[in-house]
């Protein structure tokens, strides 16, 4: 496929793009489509735009006997509208625009339902060209896959010779069929037009295609969860697929800073199941998105404590406390640890043992109790979860004599072959000192200190590895791709930051002198942060994702503070030490009345089980 695409579709009407609101690039689309076609620039529609690094200086739309620098560009693929036409530009960062699809009139099969339907269609006629040209029954003639691709021009990948072909980027399928004795691929667009291996050329009318029963958006998010759990299809359950019409583009799944179709578009909801846990994804317009873990609207959040224990075995001064903050009824679930981490829905607990005078073990205990041990080390001086339980991250200290911690992850079923160790790229290990460790559900944050200032890295499951910048990474907003992250400014103050791996900039929330805590709820647009304005008061503050604030609670001369907030319930814990006492106070939002407080209660996490 031409180009990476690293932003979601956007729909912006010519408006903004006159308020200065769009890229310079599209903007430059915008008025060279006027000047062609002769027509007011406020008749231009902005349908979509997205981020792209094209191969080269030909910006994808290469022309006979030119010649073009052989270096990544990259720039925008835009996508405009008059009326029902739609045009498509390719451009550089900057203003060279070039016109690469004109006109594209929406089809009508530009729907989901259509889209997968015509797709099915085209899947089955192309069983039935092979088994005719075989000589084998078409029963005989199985669908291997179908994968989505982008075909260079309109030839879909099979040019006949002396033929012109419109040299533009087809969007189409790549349909791999096979048979006892091999397998063949058919290259399909998205309008019905299929190429089989001989070069035959066959259509099937979109118009006469019945949607299908169930789409086939649900096997794709399927095949995605199985490869998140590490299980195969077969052992994934449809709880349901439910219709829906998302307000916007952004699939019931904004991030911070990004923009959004502003129309509705037709999907799905998609419940699935597995290991007595249920994951939600997003479908529209052809995309699927995962949506991660669902809770139970009528489950009740519970509080997760450490509580000081008599110690009798060096640094496991704890027990594991689970509460009920309405009730104030508790229970111990795990006696003597050092610390722990859980995942959302509270089924998988992450805990920090020491056995001996020069070893802890990292155990995982699910919903029943049951531990399973999946390292030991000196010390873990730090351990996160991924939201699902299938990835662990820790800093290790494997002996007495290693004096920097190294980066391990564990991924699902934790076997000895399913550890990495992460090397950080241009920091070495001994000058830089390990600091946070978040998880989204893709992958893992991860801060460093060094003589410089502080340095993130986010590295996904599949092991690539980004640099992010000079930021302290502090946590994730839920359910989106976006970190917590905060950096110094020029006056020596925090500024508390949404960064999304992979895209240039950041959206500020908030400036302090230092910033304390943050968290963020699961379904809202806003994040809870503690800012201290240096002189001994603590202000927590709701802060939604357009930097606007509202004041909560305060506290003063504080020594540590927490703050987590349950997943349902609409609650939120706060932990603050004070002259080394700490006290564990849980709100009820929005009316921020106070259900319970706890003295001596240790590092607090509000999870629903």
């Amino acid at each position: 496929m031409i180009g990476t695409m690293t932003a979601v579709f956007a729909l912006i009407l010519s408006s903004a793009c006159a308020e200065g609101n769009m890229p310079e690039p599209v903007r430059a689309a915008a008025s060279d489509l006027a000047e062609r076609l002769g027509v007011p620039e406020a008749e231009i529609a902005v349908a979509g735009f997205e981020e792209v690094t094209w191969p080269d200086t030909s910006l994808g739309v290469r022309e006979p006997g030119q010649m073009y620098a052989q270096v990544l560009t990259p720039g925008y693929r835009v996508t405009l509208r008059i009326g029902e036409d739609r045009y498509v530009y390719h451009t550089d960062r900057h203003t060279q625009v070039v016109l690469a699809q004109a006109p594209e009139t929406r089809p009508e099969t530009d729907t989901a339902a259509d889209q997968t339907a015509l797709l099915l269609a085209m899947s089955t006629r192309a069983r039935e060209h092979l088994a005719e040209r075989l000589g084998i029954d078409t029963d005989d003639v199985f669908l291997a896959s179908i994968e989505e691709t982008t075909w260079p021009d309109a030839a879909l990948g099979r040019p006949e010779p002396d033929q012109a072909y419109a040299q533009v980027e087809t969007p189409g399928y790549l349909i791999m069929l096979e048979f006892e004795g091999g397998i063949e691929a058919y290259h399909a667009d998205r309008e019905g037009r299929i190429v089989a291996p001989d070069g035959t050329r066959i259509a099937v009318d979109p118009v006469a295609v019945a949607p299908p029963e169930h789409p086939e958006v649900v096997q794709q998010a399927i095949d995605d969860l199985a490869a998140r759990q590490h299980r195969s299809p077969g052992e994934i359950s449809v709880v349901e697929v439910e219709e829906v019409q998302w307000p916007d583009g952004a699939l019931g799944l904004p991030e911070p800073g990004m923009m959004y179709t502003q129309a509705i578009v037709e999907g799905h909801r998609i419940l699935l199941s597995v290991d007595d846990r249920t994951f939600a994804y997003h479908e529209g317009g052809g995309r699927v998105n995962y949506a991660g873990l669902v809770w139970d609207e009528d489950a009740r959040p519970f509080l997760l404590a450490l509580q000081e224990a008599e110690q009798t075995d060096g640094n496991n001064r704890h027990h594991l406390q689970r509460i009920d903050p309405h009730t104030q009824e508790s229970e111990t679930v795990a006696e003597f640890i050092s610390s722990f981490t859980a995942t959302p829905d509270g089924e998988t607990v992450l805990l920090k043992t020491r056995r001996s005078r020069s070893a802890h073990s990292l155990e995982l205990m699910d919903a029943d109790g049951e531990r399973t041990e999946l390292a030991t080390a000196f010390d873990f001086t730090d351990i996160a979860i991924r939201p699902d339980g299938h990835y662990v991250a820790s800093w290790e200290l494997s002996s007495v004599q290693e004096r920097r911690p190294i980066l391990q992850i564990r991924r699902y079923p934790w076997g000895p072959d399913d550890q990495v160790r992460v090397e950080l790229p241009g920091v070495q290990a001994d000058r830089r000192t390990p600091a946070s460790l978040a998880w989204t559900d893709d992958g893992v944050a991860v801060s460093v200190v060094t003589s410089e200032g502080p340095q993130s890295f986010y590295v996904t499951t599949e092991g690539e590895t980004k640099q992010l910048g000079e930021y302290e990474v502090l946590g994730r907003i839920p359910r989106t791709r976006a970190l917590l992250v905060a950096h110094a400014t020029e006056d020596g103050a925090q500024q508390l930051s949404t960064l999304i791996p992979g895209q240039p900039d950041v959206v500020r929330l908030a400036t302090a002198p230092r910033i304390r805590a943050v968290t963020a709820p699961y379904d809202d647009r806003y994040v809870v942060a503690a800012l201290d304005d240096g002189e001994g008061l603590v202000s927590i503050l709701r802060v939604d994702w357009s930097a606007s604030a509202m004041p909560m609670t305060e506290y003063r001369d504080i020594e540590q503070i927490a703050i987590s907030v349950a997943p349902v319930g609409n609650l939120l814990a706060l932990t603050a030490r004070v002259d080394e006492t700490p006290s564990t106070q849980v709100l009820q939002m929005p009316r921020l009345s106070s259900l319970i407080t706890i003295e001596e209660q240790g590092p607090a996490q509000l999870i629903a089980y």
